[in-house]
């Protein structure tokens, strides 16, 4: 063993299972660690030696590298913020439509942001920094969703507030839904030579 003189060595001392398992963990992550060393040194080298004899090769695809790694890491950040503002925007709608009064883009803001992190500070401050702006553009432009100056009821300040007025058309009933159709049963004549019958009679 290591570190042990050899005459205490020799007298077969028994150590538990868990030394031997640590020395092995050590001995592994050692290894480890000095063969990604080596091998991002092969790969360093090669490249630096290609790219000495084939500078403008190996520079487009280094470079074509780069940009096809950074548009990719753009387009998903573009994509998950796109869903934000989608979510955002369904919360505010909902938000509204359970609304009887106008409520402030504050107040709007600090609930759907709530809503979507309830858990992280940081997060929603993250929300309100670079998702919040972009909704709240398009809550403006929206036809069904009036934007007018007055008093908020929760702070008491003169404050924009918004309410939904969208009212969904009701289909109209065409002319003959109103009418009921009876049947009644009729007898004509009498006596022996009555006969009977059927009638609709239309209601409405």
């Amino acid at each position: 063993m290591v570190g042990l003189k050899k005459e205490f060595a020799n007298e077969n001392v028994k150590f538990p299972f868990s030394c031997y398992l640590q020395v092995l963990g050590s001995d592994i992550s050692w290894y480890c660690v000095k063969g990604t060393w080596a091998i991002v040194g092969f790969l360093f080298v090669f490249v630096w030696k290609a790219f000495l004899m084939y500078p403008v090769a190996v520079g487009g695809a280094v470079g074509g590298t780069a940009v096809w790694v950074a548009r990719g890491r753009k387009s998903k950040r573009s994509k998950e913020r796109m869903e934000k503002v989608l979510t955002m925007k369904t919360l505010v709608h909902d938000l509204l439509q359970g609304s009887e009064v106008g409520l402030g883009k504050d107040m709007i803001r600090d609930d759907v942001c709530n809503q979507m992190e309830p858990g992280s500070a940081r997060r929603r401050k993250e929300l309100m920094g670079n998702t919040w702006g972009t909704v709240l553009k398009q809550i403006k432009s929206d036809s069904r969703i009036r934007c007018a100056e007055g008093v908020d009821g929760s702070t008491g300040e003169i404050d924009e507030l918004f309410t939904w007025v969208y009212t969904p058309r009701k289909k109209g009933r065409s002319r003959s839904s109103g009418r009921e159709e009876e049947e009644e049963e009729v007898e004509e004549g009498g006596g022996k030579g009555r006969r009977g019958g059927r009638r609709r009679v239309v209601r409405g």
